[in-house]
């Protein structure tokens, strides 16, 4: 009623455009529960088991984890060219399935493969870097 006091055309400008007002409003919630895709790439050739990454820098983002885990194939000369080969595969479809999604790397790995894998994902995809402060219980964290 204040409006309509204040303004009076605003009834008739409200009955036209009331679906827009509702779109917008729609909008305006989905927005406000929107969280950005991140994809966390985690790669090992050493162990099987890594330290986590720190929750403060995911919880604002939707994850999806992929692990590229190499530690079997790196035991052996015989298995070194297969693990090559599959870190490219994954990189490949990484890439293609990656959108606009962020990207995300952490993990222990042998450093031929750290460096294989800088090259295939490129300096221009902005990739976020994970490190790890060595001490004793402290998590992966933004570097």
């Amino acid at each position: 009623n204040s409006l309509i006091n204040l303004y009076p055309p605003i009834t008739k400008i409200a009955q036209n455009y009331i679906y827009g007002f509702l779109i917008l409003t729609l909008i305006s919630f989905a927005l406000i529960f929107y969280k950005p895709k991140l994809i966390l790439l985690k790669q090992i050739s050493f162990t099987y088991d890594i330290a986590a990454v720190k929750p403060s820098i995911l919880k604002n983002y939707r994850v999806k984890n992929i692990e590229i885990n190499q530690s079997e194939e790196m035991k052996s000369v015989d298995t070194f060219i297969q693990a090559v080969s599959r870190q490219d595969e994954a990189v490949k479809l990484l890439m293609q399935t990656r959108k606009s999604a962020s990207l995300c790397y952490y993990g222990i790995a042998h450093t031929p493969l750290i460096f294989r894998l800088g090259f295939l994902l490129g300096d221009q995809n902005n990739v976020m870097l994970l490190h790890k402060v060595r001490t004793n219980g402290s998590l992966f964290d933004e570097w």
